[in-house]
């Protein structure tokens, strides 16, 4: 499907207002990262919307209280991430969920390899003892 170019003549605009230094903030790190600050704002408004998810998905939510320093290196990995500390727990939460499936696999692939091997050994003493 081909997507039809939007101009920023006939974009959607809002005007909002920053707080102060803000706007400042805004413009370094988009300097920092080769991007106008429209750029950058609507990355970190769709990543933002990203990782938090819908409304459906906090539901079962629940509160976690984290050391400080375990906060504080989460949030040190969000922002390396550009994703809320939200974003990030939920994030690491799923990789783990995908690691645990990884093992469990790998786990009945081992199982499955053992009797593989148990059952060609088991042949070679038949055919050894013939």
């Amino acid at each position: 499907m081909h997507k039809q170019h939007i101009s920023s003549r006939n974009a959607d605009k809002f005007v909002i207002r920053l707080p102060d230094g803000m706007r400042d903030r805004i413009a370094e790190v988009a300097r920092d990262r080769h991007r106008s600050m429209n750029s950058e704002i609507i990355a970190r408004l769709e990543q933002s919307m990203d990782a938090d998810g819908t409304p459906a998905d906090s539901v079962g939510s629940v509160a976690v209280y984290l050391p400080e320093s375990l906060k504080a290196e989460i949030e040190r990995l969000a922002l390396g991430n550009d994703r809320s500390l939200h974003g990030e727990v939920l994030y690491r939460l799923k990789r783990l969920g995908t690691m645990d499936q990884l093992a469990d696999e790998q786990g009945r692939m081992i199982g499955i390899l053992q009797r593989r091997i148990e059952e060609l050994e088991s042949k070679l003493q038949v055919k050894g003892a013939a």
